[in-house]
């Protein structure tokens, strides 16, 4: 029960490889981890804008007659608060799964399901596009900004502009407005198909850029500015209504189910390619307002009064955050070293390898211990040096080839089977996908050092590497045979070996030396157990090799013919 029990493998157990660091310490394990409270400043922004919508104002006759939610809402750091905190992950998952159940084969029955998913696009890209241009005409045209720079009492104050604005009105203009146009025509030509492939109406139960997604219907009778204005017309009403539908997203020649129509549209590239725009967009306007958000939190000095009090608050909230952050790490630390009564190791130099390669005219330099090698920057801007903890002598020396060599030992585990039979396995080229020079074909380069092992479900199932070649050389006086019919009897006393008697001759191959390399030669290769003449030998391995009549002679070994370095 013993032994089967450590055969018992956790399938979920981590794998990892060790090619680099990140590998060898799970994220989860750093105490920062899980963070008490990772609620930024532009959380707390609109959060206040939100809750702000509860609080009323009252009258004589204790009557609600307002909210405050004008205290919170109408400062520009509120309007980037708003598109920092948004998840573009969420709104692009949620546009892949209508255009996935639209672009579904076993969906192709479904009327209403086809004709909701279809207009949920239509109404999150014009939500999204109405979102924007209330942010757009919401922030100021630029943005001053007081920067202090330098150190202790040597303080500087410059002036700083941000362009958020135009930054806006430049992507609107020429990227949005033109696929937005598209986007029109396309729903316009919609309505004109014979029967309905859109539905417009429903609402959606989540929020692009701080507001509810609205039915496309209703976002194109909202007054959008000219900005989304394409060609010459003088407002949007008028460009709005001068747009024509078109259909050919839905199919030229027209298909004749809604299923095909709404299809050809969700996988036409023109209709996509409205998607990605705005996607982009999004993206672009989250990335851009949480920079420039921290630069008016810290720089911009036309908050309002009471609105310059709350941010306040928040920045000097989040020392207080971060305080409660260290919680799980002074946590860790007190179980340690209070608790469990451990003792930190003493701090240990960091430790680097080189690579030297010298200069062409250079064969060889010493390089002494200590020498000092500059190694860029730390992470507080200090400069790092490393020092040789020996002396190095930089050569021309150069690795010429790789090559390995493998026993496959015996062993009773069953997940190396049918190998673990006392194979040996050698690569003359051992950084390669065979050991013969194959190509690596892994994303990284990677070869194994000694053997290239291959596993499928745990069990080994492959080792791809040439199987070694074993040999011996027998040199002799008596073995140079000039003429005639030869015969060489060769006998090997085997230590420690129970060999069965029998014939083994196709487990070896005999050469001799010949004029021009080496001559196979046949031979007859026989185990006993014991032997008449030599009586005092037990195990005997007998090699019977002939020479016919018509062999030529053979030759003293030359190590330029023959190869190898063998001293004879």
């Amino acid at each position: 029960m013993s032994a089967d029990c450590k055969e018992k493998l956790n399938p979920l157990r981590l794998k990892r490889d060790g090619a680099h660091q990140g590998q060898r310490l799970t994220a989860a394990l750093d105490p920062t981890f899980a963070k008490v409270d990772e609620r930024e400043p532009a959380h707390w922004m609109v959060f206040a804008r939100r809750y702000a919508r509860f609080i009323h104002f009252f009258d004589n006759n204790n009557l609600p007659t307002d909210t405050w939610q004008s205290f919170f809402s109408n400062d520009p750091a509120a309007y980037l608060a708003t598109a920092a905190v948004q998840n573009v992950g969420h709104y692009q998952i949620k546009m892949q799964e209508y255009l996935g159940f639209l672009l579904n084969l076993d969906n192709e029955f479904d009327a209403v399901g086809l004709t909701k998913n279809f207009g949920n696009l239509f109404n999150c890209v014009g939500s999204l596009a109405w979102q924007l241009e209330q942010m757009k005409e919401a922030l100021p045209a630029t943005v001053e900004l007081q920067i202090m720079e330098g150190s202790g009492s040597n303080f500087s104050q410059k002036s700083k502009e941000l362009a958020l604005r135009a930054s806006l009105q430049n992507s609107i203009v020429t990227q949005l407005a033109p696929a937005f146009m598209r986007l029109i025509r396309y729903y316009k030509g919609a309505l004109s198909l014979p029967y309905s492939v859109v539905d417009f109406t429903e609402q959606l139960d989540w929020e692009i850029l701080g507001a509810d997604v609205q039915p496309f219907t209703e976002i194109l009778a909202k007054g959008f500015s000219k900005d989304w204005i394409v060609g010459a017309a003088l407002d949007w009403p008028s460009f709005r209504d001068s747009l024509v539908g078109e259909t050919y997203v839905y199919g030229d020649p027209l298909p004749s189910s809604t299923f095909d129509q709404i299809n050809h549209a969700a996988a036409h590239n023109l209709f996509t390619d409205i998607l990605d725009q705005f996607l982009k967009a999004y993206a672009r306007t989250v990335t851009e307002a949480k920079q420039n958000l921290e630069a008016m939190l810290s720089g911009w000095d036309r908050h309002e009064p009471h609105y310059a009090l709350f941010l306040s608050f928040l920045r000097l909230l989040v020392f207080a955050r971060d305080h409660a952050n260290t919680l799980t790490g002074r946590h860790l630390d007190y179980y340690y070293k209070q608790i469990l009564q451990l003792r930190e190791k003493a701090s240990e130099p960091n430790e680097v390898h080189l690579l030297f390669e010298l200069s062409k005219h250079v064969d060889s330099h010493l390089l002494s211990a200590g020498t000092q090698l500059k190694a860029g920057k730390d992470s507080l801007g200090n400069d790092v040096f490393y020092s040789l903890a020996e002396d190095f002598v930089a050569n021309k020396a150069r690795v010429e080839s790789l090559k390995s060599v493998f026993h496959d030992y015996r062993s009773q585990n069953p997940n190396t089977a049918p190998f673990g039979d006392g194979r040996l396995y050698a690569a003359p080229i051992a950084n390669s996908a065979d050991g013969l020079g194959g190509e690596l074909t892994n994303a990284n380069g990677q070869w194994h050092p000694f053997a290239n092992k291959r596993y499928n479900n745990e069990k080994l199932s492959e080792i791809s590497m040439p199987k070694a070649t074993m040999g011996m050389a027998v040199a002799s006086h008596y073995l140079y045979l000039k003429e005639g019919e030869r015969t060489i009897f060769l006998f090997f006393k085997l230590a420690a070996w129970n060999l069965p008697t029998g014939e083994y001759s196709q487990h070896f191959q005999v050469e001799l030396t010949g004029e021009k390399g080496w001559v196979p030669v046949e031979a007859k290769v026989t185990g006993t157990q014991s032997d008449a003449f030599l009586p005092q030998i037990n195990q005997t391995l007998q090699f019977n090799i002939t020479l016919p009549g018509d062999q030529k002679s053979t030759v003293p070994y030359s190590p330029k013919t023959h190869g190898g370095n063998f001293d004879t």
